[in-house]
């Protein structure tokens, strides 16, 4: 089954040059990896598939030629099973890079009575 280029990039079929061009720039400043804290091998796959996405969705030219040839009813939703499996790998991947100190809360401090801060 070919990509759907709009699905990876996140942008409604009828989306303008801008708004292509504003879901490469967020989604490659967040799977870059260099700065992908889970598996680079991951993130150069998705980079790969962000940027090419974004060369054939930007140029009108492929763009128009990409329309043309993809079937808009080919899309089939992941299965529950599927949808299990990346939910598992997101969990275990955010388990493997945070740290397991809970989270400190800072005390807030009211202001006394009778004082005046301003």
């Amino acid at each position: 089954m070919p990509k759907d280029y709009y699905r990876i990039l996140g942008v409604l079929d009828d989306a303008e040059d801008i708004v292509i061009k504003a879901a490469n720039k967020a989604l490659a400043q967040r799977y870059h990896p260099d700065k992908w804290v889970g598996n680079k091998d991951e993130a150069t796959r998705r980079m790969s598939d962000i940027n090419e996405a974004y060369g054939v969705l930007s140029d009108p030219v492929k763009r128009k030629q990409y329309d043309s040839t993809r079937d808009k009813n080919s899309y089939q939703p992941e299965t529950s099973k599927e949808s299990d499996e990346r939910k598992n790998k997101s969990r275990n991947n955010f388990r493997e890079n945070s740290s397991n100190k809970p989270f400190k809360i800072k005390e807030i401090k009211r202001p006394r009575p009778g004082k005046k801060y301003f």
